[in-house]
């Protein structure tokens, strides 16, 4: 966890996969 805690700096890849994966569930739940 420290080493989580040393890198602040979150990669872009990450957040793009995270914000793809809430865009999806969002289509999932309107249909």
């Amino acid at each position: 966890m420290s080493e989580g805690k040393k890198k602040q700096q979150v990669d872009p890849c990450f957040l793009a996969w995270v914000y793809l994966l809430e865009v999806m569930e969002k289509k999932e739940k309107k249909d």
